[in-house]
């Protein structure tokens, strides 16, 4: 999880289960959009797509 440097200590509320989201996430250098897409599992395949 990114935070910005002037967030000092952040507090994520979640809720209380053992599930997890595979997010995948990047900024494009040449124009600097952020591209993102969640995916049902992580693995190899899904982080080379």
């Amino acid at each position: 999880m990114w935070v910005a440097p002037e967030v000092r200590d952040p507090v994520l509320m979640h809720a209380p289960t053992r599930k997890s989201v595979a997010c995948f996430g990047a900024v494009s250098l040449s124009t600097g959009r952020f591209v993102w897409q969640v995916c049902p599992v992580f693995n190899a395949e899904t982080f080379v797509f």
